[in-house]
């Protein structure tokens, strides 16, 4: 393993937000190496789909923050959102507000109501604001 890729097994948090050159491999190779990630900001991108989500699913499941804001351009579901939320039990903070593939209010009812994560705060455009413990009854 090359001194790159080691270095990327102590990371606890990075920010590519605004980096149009993040590819499908570089998320896929992240998922692969970075396994105590604590935050992730992956915001702003053009092509993000839910193939990378489960590559960050499957391997990042200590993080405790992640920041997809402003996603309008890319190709993210409900589906991938939850895949995130059931494999990191860690996540404390979701960020999407800005992406427009999917309607807010219904994600973060179903989140509530069929995801056992422990999620405190989910922060979009059209809830005024955060949405906390008590959006979910908790």
């Amino acid at each position: 393993m090359g001194w790159s890729l080691l270095l990327l097994e102590v990371l606890k948090d990075l920010d590519f937000a605004n980096c149009n050159e993040l590819i499908e491999k570089s998320l896929k190779i992240i998922g692969k190496t970075c396994d105590d990630l604590r935050s992730l900001n992956i915001s702003n991108l053009l092509n993000l789909t839910d193939l990378e989500l489960e590559y960050l699913a499957n391997g990042c499941r200590s993080i405790q923050k992640l920041k997809l804001c402003r996603n309008e351009f890319s190709e993210i579901s409900n589906e991938g959102l939850w895949l995130i939320v059931d494999s990191c039990s860690s996540l404390k903070l979701l960020k999407i507000f800005g992406c427009i593939q999917y309607l807010p209010r219904s994600f973060v009812r179903s989140t509530c109501n069929r995801h056992s994560n422990q999620i405190h705060t989910i922060n979009d455009q059209f809830m005024n604001g955060l949405v906390d413990d008590s959006a979910c009854g908790k």
